[in-house]
């Protein structure tokens, strides 16, 4: 199943948001997305632009809420 999402990430000292579009395979729960990170507080600025990396995996859809548990990586 393809997704798209926002993303907003505080790391208690800043933070930083952004968008992401990815796919989710209904038989292993596992996801996987990137996009790139559109704003940020002052202190984290210079990751602006930078492309983000998610994956993970989530709870099933049989159960409400779904529940998500990943990694991310922000980068050049």
């Amino acid at each position: 199943m393809h997704f798209s999402e926002d993303f907003y990430i505080d790391f208690g000292d800043g933070w930083v948001s952004g968008y992401d579009n990815g796919l989710w395979n209904f038989a292993t729960f596992k996801f996987r997305a990137t996009g790139w990170v559109t704003d940020a507080s002052a202190n984290y600025a210079y990751l602006l632009g930078c492309k983000f990396h998610e994956e993970g995996v989530t709870t099933s859809p049989d159960v409400l809420p779904i529940i998500g548990t990943g990694s991310c990586f922000i980068g050049p």
